[in-house]
């Protein structure tokens, strides 16, 4: 795959967390420890380990400074997704705003792997 078709792989089970194998198990994405959230960073190694060996893919994130997500804090993760509420419409143009604004497709990826687990689904995908 090439690195702009990489960003596929993000879009895949966005209930699940980034770090779980992608088409079937053939493709997995290598999360940065810092990037995983606060529930899976004291088994990041771990999980790295468990879920890698028979992937036939490997895409690499690299550590990029967390991005200010704070236009997403009035959206519950779980919660509903609405482009009919201003507050989530403000919040799905800073979103698109802050990938436009990666300089490459690895920061891309990058800011919008550290994203995904952060954000509701349905805004990250309309993103």
């Amino acid at each position: 795959m090439t690195e702009a078709s990489n960003l596929l792989a993000l879009l895949q089970r966005p209930l699940e967390p980034t770090f779980l194998p992608k088409n079937d198990g053939k493709t997995v994405i290598d999360v940065p420890d810092d990037f995983l959230t606060d529930r899976y960073r004291p088994i990041g190694a771990d999980l790295q380990s468990r879920f890698s060996n028979d992937a036939e893919q490997r895409i690499p994130v690299r550590s990029v400074s967390p991005p200010d997500l704070s236009f997403a804090d009035g959206i519950d993760r779980r919660g509903a997704f609405s482009l009919f509420i201003l507050k989530h419409r403000d919040a799905a143009a800073a979103l698109i705003n802050l990938f436009m604004s990666q300089p490459d497709v690895q920061s891309l990826m990058s800011v919008a792997t550290f994203c995904r687990d952060r954000l509701n689904p349905v805004l990250f995908q309309y993103g």
